[in-house]
């Protein structure tokens, strides 16, 4: 949840709470909200997130819209794996037909969040978002410290450094098309054989180990997968391994080896007929 709320900055948190505030007010569907909570999560996507998720309405339309699209193509519901443990589900609190009618008003609530965000006229925008979310949801005032703080975030967001090599998705000439959905799940090998622990849980892993990256998705065969290595920190820039390419049909398993101590980050496409369906991201901090 921290890793995909980073990536939009900070705003699938106030997605989520929107989209429940959407279900109980409105009634018109049933969800359980650690299921809703790990469908948005999955939605986010590591591509043109500056955009995507430029702002709170922006965010919310983009993964309404996907999850719209991922809904259409499962009419059936699929296994709704826990994120915190993957061999477990929350199939258990849902059911077909409330899954079914969840859907169809996801669909219908897509359009007219499009509508309402595409909409030019100011006041009538205001009007579209109101008839979604109530009379109570009002355009914001914009106040100078409001302004100072979004000229500090920009700032702070061009002051990222590309390193020498580095390469972006949207520069590769794929388009986005989404309705698929990828995980990347990361094991640390432990010394001398004694197994191995799933990075995400023990949070960091230390230099000089082995790490085994898998990504699973729903996409159909056949697909390509592009993995991205990216090294952040004073160890990598002085040993020139910043890296940060783009590197296709790596296959669904990847092996790196710890080297430099740091935040970095590891990142996959799930890529078909020239186009991004599904994609993650898995922050790695070696100490």
């Amino acid at each position: 949840m921290k890793e995909k709320d980073s990536l939009t900055g900070g705003n699938l948190r106030k997605v989520i709470r929107l989209v429940k505030y959407l279900r109980d007010s409105k009634d018109t569907f049933s969800i359980p909200s650690v299921i809703l909570t790990a469908l948005l999560g999955e939605r986010v996507q590591v591509y043109d997130t500056s955009n995507r998720y430029s702002g709170v309405p922006t965010t919310l339309v983009h993964l309404i819209e996907d999850l719209a699209a991922w809904l259409a193509l499962n009419p059936l519901m699929r296994v709704i794996a826990d994120p915190s443990c993957p061999q477990t589900s929350f199939n258990h609190r849902w059911d077909q037909d409330r899954y079914a009618n969840f859907a169809k008003h996801i669909q219908s609530y897509a359009t007219r969040m499009r509508t309402a965000l595409d909409e030019q006229d100011k006041d009538k925008s205001v009007k579209l978002w109101q008839q979604l979310f109530g009379d109570g949801f009002r355009a914001p005032a914009t106040t100078a410290a409001a302004s100072l703080a979004k000229a500090g975030q920009m700032a702070s967001a061009e002051g990222v450094t590309r390193a020498p090599s580095e390469r972006f998705i949207e520069e590769m000439g794929v388009q986005w098309a989404g309705g698929r959905w990828a995980r990347i799940e990361a094991r640390v090998a432990n010394p001398i054989g004694t197994g191995s622990a799933d990075l995400r849980r023990t949070g960091f892993a230390p230099v000089g180990r082995d790490i085994y990256f898998t990504v699973s998705t729903d996409a159909p065969q056949p697909q390509d997968i592009w993995w991205k290595v990216r090294n952040h920190g004073p160890d990598a820039e002085n040993a020139h391994g910043l890296r940060g390419q783009i590197t296709p049909g790596r296959g669904p398993r990847i092996h790196e080896r710890t080297r430099y101590r740091g935040r970095h980050y590891v990142e996959v496409w799930i890529v078909k007929d020239g186009k991004v369906v599904a994609s993650d991201h898995h922050d790695v901090v070696i100490r």
